[in-house]
């Protein structure tokens, strides 16, 4: 298809987008309205208005049950306390090697550090949550000149997404506001140090509003990152990179000097680009063809939650009603004062079968029902959102916390979240090490100098977080059955334990059990230990050769070779055969 403009372009993507997203809009709209109200915008015009979005919750299990899950996935996964990546390659035998070895543990040390300056850690957790919620978390990981790396969690409903062949995000479109005064000072500023603006990146109805003083006036922006159709991969241009990226002003009216003209469809507050895609997704499960994530648990315990809050609702009428009954009285009290306060007397004259004030009807709700009613509800939501299995993780001693202790504890739920956890590496944690990587490539000194031998070599990605460690300690127990009955055959069998390939078993365990690398001597260290150590003996036991036979010598020479002895009767047996 051929388009006139640049914007003719950008807006027929865009509406393709919006259409994709459509169908998912009313699952989000249910799950804010009962469980993450401040995490999703389905319109402009709700940005910054700051009023309350939590009318519909009564009972919070479903939010309490979301902030566990939130913080359990950040202990679990991207924990800043505990180191939860590490480099390596995918040769074994060359990351084995002792340079090697050394130099891919202080590239993740490096990185460690670079992660630990930004504010990931903070993006993370609304990341985690984002997702549980509503299928689908985005954050943006771009390069920063101070920070190396920054971080931006979005707001469900404020974007849009793609995808290629692959079902891989690829395009992603976003809208939000700007006051005059922020799009001046991030794009206008020509001349540093002076007040000259360049105008040609704004429309007529920005200057006009920036002219009249109104720079506190919201500006609606639009954000497009996708595949460039003008890709070279020879221009030193950024807008020629593999991604294009492009800022523009959406349009609209103002009562300040009119509104957008045709002219302005060709300007574009910035032009840029990206050789990576910065845009990080977590999509809690999805298959093929979808872009946005489905089946979260957010999702999943809508139906349980609305029924919790009806319940709650009904269940605080009954008692109400129980401690503040409607009551029915004579006509005399009309306009008479009605005392309902303990201790206090109300006075009236009696008539016949009826005497004073009483409820109108007695209720007697059965509310020790309803509660149990409410805990199942409240236990199958916790449930869904894994809350045992995080609130363990939470409680852990952390001398406990353990792969093999979590396993031991919780095999089957950490089976059930393996599918979310490859999701999670897959669209944010692989993508986020390799734009780190290349944001710290541009700043060399913080990149140790590698030995020649990695020449051309590709670096490799292992997860080493509690949960990773311990969705791989599912198979620690096959290993230590099989070391163990080899033990058991080999008290009867010594030879039995020839089978046993001892120092890939100990790699195998250790890499399993997430034990530190740097604990497990190179294999080439080791070979050269083992040399040393059979050249020691090798020398020891020709040492004591030499000294038993120089014994040998020197018995021999102080022997008495005059007396009858069997020394005697040899010299004698040689000397006759010389003679």
């Amino acid at each position: 298809m051929y388009y006139k403009t640049k914007r003719e372009m950008l807006e027929t993507v865009g509406t393709a987008l919006k259409m994709q997203r459509t169908p998912y809009e009313p699952h989000w709209q249910d799950v804010a309205r009962y469980a993450a109200p401040y995490r999703a915008r389905f319109s402009l015009a709700d940005a910054q208005r700051g009023e309350r979005k939590n009318q519909e919750i009564i009972d919070g299990t479903t939010v309490k049950a979301l902030r566990t899950l939130k913080s359990g996935m950040m202990a679990g996964n991207t924990s800043a306390a505990r180191q939860w990546l590490r480099l390596t390659l995918p040769d074994p035998d060359l990351a084995k090697w002792g340079p090697v070895k050394n130099w891919t543990n202080d590239l993740t040390d490096a990185m460690l550090r670079v992660l630990g300056d930004s504010n990931i850690y903070s993006s993370f957790p609304t990341l985690y949550g984002d997702s549980a919620a509503y299928a689908t978390g985005v954050m943006s990981a771009e390069e920063d000149e101070e920070d190396v790396l920054h971080t931006r969690v979005f707001m469900t409903g404020t974007y849009w997404l793609g995808t290629d062949h692959k079902g891989r995000i690829n395009t992603f479109r976003r809208e939000f506001r700007m006051t005059v005064w922020q799009m001046i000072e991030k794009w206008g500023a020509e001349y540093q140090g002076s007040r000259k603006i360049d105008w040609s990146r704004f429309s007529i109805h920005v200057k006009n509003l920036w002219d009249n003083s109104r720079y506190n006036e919201w500006v609606d922006v639009c954000h497009v990152i996708m595949p460039n159709v003008e890709y070279d991969r020879r221009s030193p241009f950024s807008k020629h990179k593999r991604f294009s990226s492009c800022y523009y002003e959406l349009g609209g009216s103002s009562d300040v000097g009119g509104g957008y003209t045709s002219a302005d469809e060709g300007r574009y507050l910035e032009e840029g680009g990206y050789d990576l895609f910065p845009i990080l997704c977590h999509r809690w499960e999805a298959t093929a063809e979808d872009v946005y994530g489905i089946d979260c648990p957010a999702m999943m315990a809508i139906g349980d939650t609305r029924e919790l809050q009806y319940d709650a609702e009904k269940l605080g009428k009954a008692i109400d009603k129980m401690i503040d009954p409607p009551l029915v009285g004579p006509p005399e009290l009309q306009g008479k004062e009605v005392w309902g306060v303990p201790g206090k007397i109300t006075y009236l004259p009696e008539r016949e079968g009826q005497k004073g004030l009483r409820p109108i009807y007695e209720v007697n709700p059965r509310v020790a029902e309803l509660i149990q009613a409410k805990g199942e509800i409240k236990r199958t939501i916790e449930e869904v959102f894994y809350v045992d299995l995080f609130r363990m993780l939470a409680f852990l001693d952390d001398r406990e916390r353990t792969a093999t202790e979590i396993t031991a504890r919780q095999e089957e739920k950490i089976a059930q979240l393996e599918p979310v956890i490859s999701q999670l590496n897959y669209g944010v944690l692989d993508p986020l090490v390799d734009l780190t990587f290349a944001y710290m490539m541009r700043q060399p000194d913080l990149i140790p100098p590698p030995p020649p031998e990695l020449e051309g070599q590709k670096l490799k990605v292992e997860y080493i977080s509690t949960m990773a460690q311990a969705l791989k300690a599912l198979g620690l127990a096959s290993t230590e059955r099989t070391i163990n009955f080899a033990l058991t055959i080999a008290q009867g069998n010594p030879a039995i334990l020839d089978k046993v390939q001892w120092d890939e078993a100990l790699e195998e365990y250790a890499e399993r059990a997430g034990a530190p690398s740097r604990i497990i001597v190179p294999q080439d260290q080791v070979n050269q230990i083992r040399q040393a150590r059979a050249a020691q003996q090798a020398a020891a036991q020709k040492m004591a050769g030499i000294e038993q036979m120089a014994k040998g010598a020197r018995d021999l020479a102080g022997a008495d070779t005059e007396g009858k002895n069997a020394l005697t009767d040899v010299l004698g047996a040689l000397r006759g055969k010389v003679a």
